[in-house]
């Protein structure tokens, strides 16, 4: 049996998918890093790629482990020229 770890802290998650349906995600207790692993997925998947920053909390009552309280941070996409756009900036 998984044991689930008491971390009591917020946890990160990160997902990215590119247009041809390939993705990459992760969890980390860093946000900054968190951050920085998105941005490299979606760099890396090419233009029209895009991805979210999430903050979850452990469910401790479910039987599986998995995540409640999802709240997204970010959200960015990569244009045509390659650069990361966060969602919502008109720069």
């Amino acid at each position: 049996m998984t044991e689930i770890p008491r971390w009591a802290g917020p946890i990160f998650t990160w997902r990215a998918r590119g247009e041809s349906g390939r993705g990459s995600g992760g969890v980390t207790s860093d946000p900054y890093l968190a951050a920085s692993l998105l941005g490299r997925a979606v760099t890396g998947l090419g233009p029209g790629a895009c991805g979210s920053l999430q903050r979850v909390h452990l469910d401790r009552v479910s039987r599986a482990p998995s995540y409640r309280d999802r709240r997204v941070l970010l959200e960015v996409q990569l244009d045509a020229d390659g650069e990361i756009v966060v969602d919502g900036d008109a720069s």
